[in-house]
């Protein structure tokens, strides 16, 4: 039987390492082509195996429900997300998703 390891994924790849790095970094800057207002499929794995570095419980946060960070020292996260035209629609979106995304992670700084 395999041993308990909280936070770390099921899956040995790729996203397992950039988890471990982003749970010991001071910063995050992820750099995507925005799709559809939203970053990209590779860009959307990679976040989705931090949640590993979440707590599996909540809090409110401006009336919003967000995970409870796993460490005590968050880090901070920049996206730069790249659009091929003056889409003022996509735009908020990823900026709307990012800032709800370095909410969730406790991030103590973010941009976009």
């Amino acid at each position: 039987m395999r041993p308990s390891s909280p936070g770390t994924c099921k899956i040995d790849d790729a996203g397992r390492k950039f988890s471990n790095a982003f749970a010991v970094c001071d910063a995050v800057v992820i750099v995507t082509p925005v799709q559809f207002g939203s970053y990209s499929s590779e860009a959307k794995k990679m976040l989705d195996c931090t949640l590993g570095t979440l707590l599996p419980f909540f809090r409110r946060i401006d009336g919003d429900v967000h995970h409870v960070p796993r460490y005590k020292y968050p880090s901070s996260l920049g996206i730069l997300a790249v659009t091929r035209g003056a889409d003022a629609a996509s735009e908020q979106t990823i900026r709307t998703l990012a800032l709800r995304n370095a909410i969730n992670f406790a991030a103590p700084l973010h941009t976009v």
